[in-house]
């Protein structure tokens, strides 16, 4: 997440606008794929050491001495070899990656959108880029390690701007890449979008191995069992909780262990990856997950989530940070995706926990004897006093409706 990724979020809005389109992008959405984001980002921090081993030692372990053939790195056709091969590899994870449920459960995060834009490209599974590297290892074995890991980071920037609405067809293109009208397809819950337009940057392998579905009528996005949250760990662990739920509701271990292997619509008598026919047509007029709050606090979960990408840069450029700062920093950016993710949803608990986060991040500070507060989001600006007026601010007003909460609660008991 960064300024680039603003700017393009900013620059769709402003299409949309002039497109008649003002409501592409809902707060409480965006925010929710941001804070997924967040997620990611601070889970590869934690990770940074092992995925370096895996994902690039190990392909570059293959390559150096399992390799059938070593490609000249400094020819064109090698070049483009690897990005048919890639994008073929790309096809293949994510169509997996619907099909077998507990692959799913780490991909479903990135469809729990109701919304398309930007914005959603942002929202991937913690646990998915962890998985997905595996699928590329076979092509060690003949495409050099530095040709792949630049084929594989374009396709994955490709994709970040297929998703959205503003841009309804390409002509001709249309029959060879994957665009936004494919993609919005992908992303549908209508019953002939489900499982459909995988590919990553050709359309082409969807039309050979038949998962080729048109845009028709206008796609419901989000996937058929709704969320309904704007809690980003929820969001990122829900499914496995019903496929525990499944799994203990079924008999015998074969289907018991299916819930795992088979796809997220199978169910015992049907074919491993369910039948679209269960699928049940969209009732029209389609109400989004929206709980209705005001502008106030609409502003106020933006400011707190630039404080929040604050953080998230500071753990990375780790500007005389100790372990135990880093740390803080993580658990704080955890508490705060949760925290404001409450207040979206009015929950009972809401003022108190974003009280209680305000001034956790205000005890912090004070502990720190520097110029940098303890959590490091202060260091990023001119005067780190802007930053504690804010959470100062925060506390009381979070602090008083905590009190309200409570008097109420008396009140009706």
């Amino acid at each position: 997440v960064g300024p680039l990724c603003l700017l393009a979020i900013l620059l769709e809005m402003t299409v949309g606008y002039m497109q008649g389109q003002d409501k592409l992008y809902r707060i409480n959405d965006t925010l929710s794929s941001l804070g997924a984001a967040f997620l990611m980002t601070i889970t590869n921090y934690l990770l940074k050491f092992l995925t370096l081993t895996t994902e690039f030692g190990i392909y570059q372990w293959v390559y150096e001495h399992l390799a059938i053939l070593h490609l000249p790195v400094n020819l064109l056709w090698t070049w483009l070899f690897a990005f048919v091969c890639i994008d073929l590899g790309y096809y293949w994870c994510h169509r997996l990656f619907h099909e077998v449920n507990i692959l799913w459960a780490t991909h479903q995060v990135h469809h729990s959108s109701e919304d398309m834009n930007f914005s959603v490209s942002l929202r991937q599974g913690v646990l998915h880029i962890q998985l997905a590297w595996i699928f590329y290892i076979p092509f060690a074995l003949f495409i050099p390690p530095t040709v792949a890991l630049v084929t594989i980071q374009f396709t994955n920037l490709y994709q970040c701007w297929i998703h959205t609405e503003v841009i309804r067809t390409l002509g001709p293109l249309e029959f060879i890449i994957c665009t936004p009208s494919h993609h919005r397809v992908h992303h549908g819950r209508n019953p002939y979008c489900i499982d459909k337009n995988y590919g990553g940057t050709l359309i082409i392998w969807d039309k050979i191995f038949g998962t080729f579905a048109e845009e028709k009528e206008q796609p419901v996005y989000g996937i058929t069992t709704l969320v309904n949250s704007w809690n980003p760990i929820y969001i990122q662990f829900v499914h496995f909780r019903l496929m525990y739920t499944k799994f203990c509701n079924l008999s015998g271990w074969y289907d018991k262990l299916s819930v795992i292997w088979k796809g997220p619509g199978w169910y015992p008598g049907k074919r491993r990856c369910g039948i679209w026919e269960d699928y049940r047509e969209i009732s029209y007029p389609v109400y989004k997950y929206n709980m209705r709050h005001s502008l106030l606090a609409d502003i106020y979960a933006v400011v707190h989530y630039m404080l929040i990408y604050l953080a998230v840069e500071t753990i990375y450029s780790e500007n005389g940070l100790s372990h135990r700062e880093v740390m803080c920093v993580l658990c704080y950016i955890v508490l705060s995706v949760i925290s404001i993710g409450a207040i979206f949803e009015k929950s009972s608990y809401a003022p108190s926990l974003e009280c209680f986060r305000c001034i956790l991040y205000l005890s912090c500070d004070a502990l720190k004897s520097t110029s940098v507060p303890v959590l490091g989001i202060g260091q990023m600006l001119t005067n780190p006093w802007i930053i504690r007026v804010i959470f100062t601010i925060s506390s009381i007003i979070w602090g008083l409706q905590g009190i309200k909460e409570l008097c109420r609660r008396k009140t009706k008991n």
